[in-house]
Parts: structure tokens; C-alpha cells; sequence
């Protein structure tokens, strides 16, 4: 997996992660709205269901934005001096709590959804107030990504120069990797040169290896 992240063009990044749901997305919707127009009283269990197919939207570009992350987070270290001053296990735990959320937050959101598909007629009025109780946990989860923006900026700017840099060294990477569909553009480019410069010199044996 390491492999094919900091291998594969930014094109295919893009049109994996961007367009493959937004596209999926556009159909979705199409759906939905012909349903709701042909049927002046659709059922809400069949409206509902067209919902049971938009954890794609969520699975498939975080899949590729998060296994890019983990593999510029880990699959570039060996291009780091051995000083490079990154705290790889910080950014293996925080990485692994950041997913447990996100699930959580995905299966949280499918009972919600099968929550008021069968009780559309008689609405649980605390159902949305309990999600207030998702708040504190969707603030940890933007501090961890803040954190991996700035790991994955740092991590590409080390490899590159083959020397530590802190944070402003490194801003305009934070940025980028924040903007992922654009940023992936400029950045996925650099680190083929990265990788590509380790295949010359015959050091890419540990990247083939990798998960």
C-alpha cells in the first residue's frame, strides 16, 4: 500500500479520491430526485434506502486521503536523516485513534439515518440533540488532523532536503496537504521525485515491502 501511494500520479489520486465519489455522488442525487418526482407520496423506507449507499462517499476518499497520509507519514522516514526530529509513534497512535472515529461517526450516522427512516411519521425529538454528545469528539478528531497536515508537510519537506525543519519551515506544505484534492496536485509530484531518486541509487527494497 506504502508502495502505490508515494508511487502512483496525482491524477489517479484525484480521480480516485475526488471525482470516483463525487461522480457517484451526481448519481445518487439523480436518483433521488426522480424518485421524489414520479411519486407524489414515495415510500420513505425506499428514499431512505438510497442513503445506504452513500458510506461509498465516505469510505472511498478516505481511504485514499488517509492511506496517503499513512504512507507519507511512514513510507517516507527512510528518506529522513536520522535526526529528522518527527515523533513517527505520535503519529501512529493519533493516526489509529483519528480512524476509530471516523468510524464511529460513520456507523453513528447509518443508525441515525435508519432511525428516521422508520420513524419518519413520528420524529425521536431528542434524536438530534444526541448528537451534541458527538462535539468533544469531532474537535479531537480536527486537532489530529491538524497534527497529520503538518506531520505529512514536514515529513516531504525533511525528505527533500535531508535535513530537520519545524513547523514555518514547512507551512506551505501544511496547507497543501489541508486541501488535499488540490494539494495532492503539487505535492504527489515531489514525492515521486522522492522515491524515484531512492529507485536510482537501488534503495527501494523496504518501500516494496511496505503495507
Amino acid at each position: 500500500m506504502i508502495s502505490f501511494f508515494l508511487r502512483t500520479k496525482h491524477w489517479v489520486l484525484f480521480l480516485l479520491g475526488f471525482l470516483l465519489p463525487f461522480f457517484l455522488y451526481i448519481a445518487l442525487m439523480i436518483q433521488f430526485v426522480t424518485k421524489m418526482s414520479m411519486d407524489p407520496n414515495p415510500d420513505p423506507t425506499a428514499i431512505f434506502g438510497i442513503f445506504n449507499y452513500f458510506p461509498l462517499l465516505f469510505l472511498i476518499p478516505m481511504f485514499i486521503q488517509y492511506g496517503w497520509f499513512w504512507s507519507v507519514g511512514i513510507g517516507l522516514k527512510r528518506y529522513h536523516p536520522e535526526n529528522s526530529g518527527l515523533r513517527y509513534n505520535l503519529f501512529q497512535v493519533l493516526f489509529i485513534i483519528q480512524i476509530l472515529l471516523l468510524i464511529g461517526f460513520f456507523l453513528f450516522f447509518r443508525l441515525f439515518l435508519e432511525a428516521m427512516a422508520n420513524n419518519i411519521e413520528n420524529p425521536d425529538p431528542n434524536g438530534f440533540t444526541s448528537m451534541l454528545w458527538f462535539f468533544p469528539l469531532q474537535i479531537i478528531t480536527v486537532v489530529i488532523s491538524f497534527y497529520m497536515y503538518g506531520f505529512c508537510g514536514r515529513a516531504i519537506k525533511i525528505a527533500e532536503l535531508k535535513q530537520p525543519v519545524n513547523f514555518g519551515d514547512a507551512l506551505g506544505e501544511f496547507f497543501l496537504v489541508w486541501f488535499f484534492p488540490i494539494g495532492v496536485w503539487f505535492l504527489q509530484p515531489r514525492i515521486n521525485r522522492i522515491v524515484s531518486g531512492a529507485i536510482q541509487d537501488g534503495t527501494s527494497d523496504a518501500l516494496d515491502s511496505g503495507l
